[in-house]
């Protein structure tokens, strides 16, 4: 049996409100009554129902006690259908499978918004872009697709073929160069190094060359590293990468990168490893200083999203794992049958939009390669993705969708060269780094060199001056960071290592190993806190680029003393502590957010000893979630008479906390310096 007789009715029998139900959760038909009956569909060969039960089960699997005989049990106990609805808001466009008991989720189809009626075809064949937004997620997740030479405008899924097409990689290019305005290079600056490809012979060879005249068109390979070392170029082999070489010498993901660059009409690449002598700490430091140029002038930026390291390559066939089933579907829109397979998706694939976060998308250094380059050329394990300026494509969907899309916390890319508003332009910095803190990074002192290349665009656009990480007329939003994840069982079991070579003072954001955010509001609010001076030390010739001892902040500012009230670790999951007043100890004045290795020390301390901390004041004003915020400090002894600090956290005072709305009343101003 191909299909039941349930299933082969999907598309023609009558659709009625489901009992029970309100008209406007749309229209309904009956599936099967119980999951023994769906089980015994599935025995009989029906393949819909197959996979239906499929996904079913896999949803289920992360509930609490659940195994298959679960379903039977409640069989027994109560009535269960499976309906199928269609939303009568948006009529033709799929169709889901809903389980009707508040016990469990059931099975969905989740659509896609907008809705493709015959008025938004139209405005999607007439336009570049359109805004996608998903549906409730309900349960399980089936995509419909269409085959990806038919009419799309039932369904925005298409089937794709086993592998990546060049030809639509060849289509997106052409499409941006020629259409795009946002998307032209903001510079054309030529590397200093690229990877020539020559394909003149039967056996394609690559050679390193330093042009010597302005090369316009060259690719970008964003890849990573991982535990294997990628083919570099050393002082060593320097002069022999300059002869030419099979591309067979290659790890599979360089010559993978070739094999696109060719088929886009490109005949250089640039490769890290290859292009920067690596073994020359002159050359690196140079080069890295370069790398908004790189990656802003490439063409196109060919992003290895799954590889794990150099030796695995891209260019694969895509996953089978998930099967799909093909059958009939009545379409409103095209006013008849359609061919369709209905493919379950599991939990991490959900998106229509996006693929979930892949093993590049986590490494600190491709996070700028991402989002300096004008075009990037994703190779995903499921999907080719396409994304630039004006929107992002991929090779199963028929229409491009805005890349304010791209969720999983990935920061939307934008061109920088665009960002006149000062405001927008620290905003956009701000989430940057919240996005960028998250990423994972080989060396520990990379922190700012694998940011430099935006902080250096960014420089340009804003002509501020760059301090550890932070913007100088942004400074006291940039003070406000805090970690947004410190697992007190993490900290309290943590064990100190050997201490870490210094990379950023305690002020900065760059010197925290957890992901952070920022107290954005600070922006709108009072600025109390003068910045006299910053004293930036370079270890290097980059001033975006790592930083040395005597990185100090000189601030003039009015500072309190309270007494920390540390939150029990046994109840809450991520500890915060309260800072009560020191001529008070009962009265609470605000929330202290320590920094992790401020409170990883803490955990292991006795809790019943009361601690002192300096508050320094940053701004103030009447946002109920934010009266005031300021630096939690820690005085250092430096053997002179100089006041010096330390941060180890920030304090926020909430509007519950109304004795501490004016703690800072009769506090006298003072000099102090933060390192």
């Amino acid at each position: 049996m191909e299909l039941c007789e349930l299933c082969q009715g999907i598309s023609r029998r009558k659709w009625k409100i489901a009992p029970g139900r309100y008209e406007d959760e749309g229209e309904w038909i009956e599936h099967h009554e119980s999951y023994s009956n769906l089980s015994k569909s599935v025995s009989e060969g029906c393949r819909l129902c197959t996979l239906l039960r499929h996904g079913l089960l896999d949803h289920m699997r992360g509930e609490a006690n659940y195994t298959e005989a679960w379903h039977l049990e409640r069989d027994a106990e109560q009535e269960l259908k499976f309906w199928i609805v269609q939303d009568l808001t948006y009529p033709g466009d799929g169709a889901g499978i809903i389980c009707d008991t508040a016990l469990m989720n059931g099975l969905y189809y989740r659509r896609c918004f907008p809705p493709l009626t015959n008025t938004t075809v139209e405005s999607l064949e007439s336009s570049d872009e359109t805004e996608l937004n998903d549906a409730q997620n309900l349960g399980a997740f089936f995509q419909l697709r269409v085959p990806s030479d038919s009419s799309p405008k039932s369904l925005l899924s298409r089937s794709q073929g086993l592998r990546p097409s060049f030809a639509d990689a060849w289509k997106w290019l052409h499409q941006c160069i020629a259409g795009h305005l946002e998307c032209e290079k903001q510079t054309h600056d030529t590397p200093t190094r690229l990877l020539y490809i020559d394909s003149s012979r039967t056996e394609d060879r690559v050679r390193l060359v330093e042009p010597r005249s302005a090369i316009k068109c060259y690719a970008a390979l964003s890849h990573c590293w991982g535990n294997f070392k990628p083919l570099c170029t050393t002082k060593e082999n320097f002069e022999k990468h300059k002869e030419f070489f099979p591309l067979t010498e290659l790890p599979r993901t360089f010559q993978d990168a070739v094999i696109v660059a060719k088929n886009l009409d490109i005949e250089y690449l640039w490769i890290d490893s290859l292009c920067i002598i690596q073994d020359c700490s002159e050359d690196w430091e140079r080069e890295c200083s370069r790398m908004a140029g790189v990656y802003s002038g490439a063409l196109v930026t060919i992003a290895a999203s799954d590889a794990e390291d150099s030796s695995k390559g891209f260019f694969h066939d895509y996953s089978t794992k998930f099967d799909s089933c093909e059958f009939p579907y009545w379409s409103d829109i095209e006013d008849g049958m359609i061919m369709t397979s209905m493919t379950y998706m599991p939990p991490n694939m959900e998106n229509l939009a996006v693929e979930p976060p892949s093993r590049l998308s986590t490494r600190g250094w491709v996070l700028q390669e991402r989002l300096l380059s004008q075009r990037v050329l994703s190779f995903g394990s499921n999907r080719l993705q396409w994304e630039c300026s004006k929107f992002c494509c991929s090779d199963d969907m028929h229409y491009p969708y805005t890349s304010s899309r791209l969720s999983y916390n990935a920061v939307e890319k934008r061109p920088i060269g665009s960002l006149v508003d000062a405001p927008i332009a620290f905003q956009y910095w701000c989430d940057i780094v919240s996005t960028y803190s998250g990423c994972k990074l080989t060396k520990h002192t990379d922190k700012l060199p694998a940011l430099s290349g935006l902080a250096q665009a960014f420089s340009e656009v804003l002509g501020d001056t760059y301090v550890a990480g932070l913007w100088r007329n942004d400074i006291h939003v940039g003070l406000t960071w805090y970690e947004s994840n410190n697992d007190w069982r993490v900290l309290r079991d943590s064990v100190e290592g050997a201490p870490l070579p210094y990379r950023a003072p305690s002020w900065s954001w760059a010197c925290s190993d957890y992901a952070i955010v920022f107290r954005s509001g600070t922006r709108n609010q009072h600025k109390d806190l003068i910045i006299v001076a910053v004293s930036v030390t370079l270890k290097g010739l980059d001033s975006f680029g790592e930083l040395d001892h005597g990185t100090t902040l000189h601030v003039n500012g009015r500072m309190n003393k309270g007494v920390v009230v540390l939150d029990n670790p046994g109840v809450y999951l991520h500890v915060g502590s309260t800072l009560n007043d020191c001529n008070d100890t009962n009265t609470a004045i605000a929330s202290l957010y320590f920094d992790s290795k401020q409170l990883a020390r803490r955990l292991k301390q006795d809790s019943s000893l009361q601690e002192e901390v300096m508050t320094l004041l940053i701004s103030y004003g009447n946002d109920a979630s934010q009266k005031w915020v300021g630096l939690a400090l820690e005085e250092i002894d430096v053997g002179d008479e100089r006041k010096v600090f330390r941060r180890i956290g920030i304090v926020v005072c909430h509007e519950r906390y109304k004795a501490g709305y004016r703690w800072f009343k009769d506090c006298k101003r003072q000099s102090l310096n933060i390192i």
